[in-house]
């Protein structure tokens, strides 16, 4: 019985023409005219390529420290700037302007009641959704009510209707 050992074949590999020596651990594969083997790294050059590339990491470690505190200074007088204080000034008057025209002016004196006169700090607390309803084109809307409250309802709004000389739509 044959060890058989299945895996994926990109197609880069088919037009290489890349094979694995699993006893040996090589790759081979042809690149141009020639054919090109890639071995395994030995444990000795393993341990110097590791050793080189924590001393390019600590170089560079060095190279941002350096960097900071030379920017430092800059970032200093960054600071400064923005220490400096600053206002805002909000101002909030209850008189109309006097370019418009009464019917305006009498007509938003009417809704006085609807603004607050009080300005709230801050934007109002954001509130989670109790529910969600999702409404579907051309159908009626949702109605929580059983049906005896809903003939009541219709009942009320004829009444309603009636009474004000408006016909049913």
């Amino acid at each position: 019985m044959a060890n058989r050992q299945g895996s994926y074949i990109q197609s880069w590999q088919i037009d290489k023409e890349v094979t694995f020596d699993g006893i040996t651990n090589k790759y081979s594969f042809k690149q141009g005219d020639k054919r090109i083997v890639l071995v395994p790294l030995t444990p000795i050059q393993v341990r110097e390529d590791q050793e080189s590339l924590i001393k390019e990491s600590e170089l560079e470690n060095e190279k941002i420290k350096i960097e900071k505190a030379e920017s430092g200074i800059e970032n200093d007088k960054a600071e400064k700037i923005e220490r400096k204080k600053t206002y805002e000034v909000l101002v909030v008057t209850s008189d109309l302007n006097n370019t418009l025209p009464s019917s305006i002016v009498s007509l938003l004196q009417d809704y006085e009641d609807v603004f607050s006169d009080e300005i709230p700090n801050g934007l109002s607390p954001i509130r989670e959704f109790e529910h969600q309803i999702d409404l579907v084109p051309d159908a009626p809307l949702p109605n929580k009510m059983g049906p005896d409250e809903t003939k009541e309802l219709q009942c009320q709004i004829e009444d309603l209707l009636a009474k004000d000389g408006h016909e049913k739509a």
